[in-house]
């Protein structure tokens, strides 16, 4: 695999988060979809922060299979006639299917459902920005680092003080790597996964499996919360039905 692979697809993901704060180009509405007939603050300093990433997913897995079918890894001219393709037409190749959209809304869905009825307040920002995680997951840390500091610019002129995410990729990087590359950084960070109320879990005893996220588990001590919690509410289901 070449390095003209690695340019190109830096290119891509760099110049797309120029124009769009995306790391591809598609068409921005897959990130505002879940919203349409939701209600959310009007003001407050407190966001839900999707960064995107459920709905941008497929679109990252399907962008690395165009890259490699139309050449990219055999790198030279074709790689950079690819990077320039793949930012002309990438709105018709990556746009995800209904069927994976419609995933991807309902888990959001669901996340701002249960913060609502927990009474979580927060508001959403209009022109949301893509969190820069996966600069860093190629190893772009240079423009990991620009791009960081751009988007910790539009928390800060959009009054936002707390940030509440709903992936690990987003809450890594903002928890740990923001604070790294962006000196200044002093938003408060929170999982939706810190608001479990486990006297609300409801669950079918014997019919769930928990996948950890490596990072939850391992980097941001997220293991025994959700354990804890899940926990924590099947006793107390069982303590009802005695």
């Amino acid at each position: 695999m070449s390095l003209d692979w690695f340019r190109a697809l830096r290119d891509v993901v760099t110049s797309s988060l120029r124009d769009s704060w995306l790391p591809f180009p598609v068409d921005k509405s897959i990130c505002t979809k879940w919203r349409e007939g939701l209600s959310f603050d009007s003001d407050g300093n407190t966001i839900l922060y999707t960064s995107c990433l459920y709905q941008l997913a497929p679109v990252i897995e399907r962008a690395v299979a165009e890259l490699e079918r139309f050449g990219v890894t055999k790198g030279g001219a074709l790689a950079r006639l690819t990077a320039i393709g793949a930012r002309v037409l990438g709105k018709a190749l990556l746009r995800p299917g209904d069927e994976e959209l419609d995933r991807a809304n309902r888990v959001v869905r669901s996340i701002y459902g249960m913060l609502r009825a927990l009474g979580v307040r927060f508001r959403v920002l209009d022109n949301e920005p893509y969190s820069g995680a996966l600069l860093y997951e190629l190893g772009f840390v240079n423009e990991f680092a620009d791009y960081a500091r751009s988007v910790y610019k539009v928390f800060r002129d959009n009054n936002v003080s707390e940030v509440i995410t709903i992936d690990p990729h987003t809450q890594y990087t903002l928890e740990r790597l923001y604070p790294k590359y962006v000196p200044e950084f002093n938003i408060k960070v929170r999982s939706y996964l810190d608001y479990l109320d486990p006297g609300r879990v409801r669950v079918r005893v014997g019919e769930f499996t928990i996948h950890d996220s490596c990072l939850y588990a391992r980097y941001l001590n997220k293991y025994d919360l959700i354990r804890g919690g899940l926990l924590r509410g099947v006793r107390l289901m069982l303590e009802k039905t005695r």
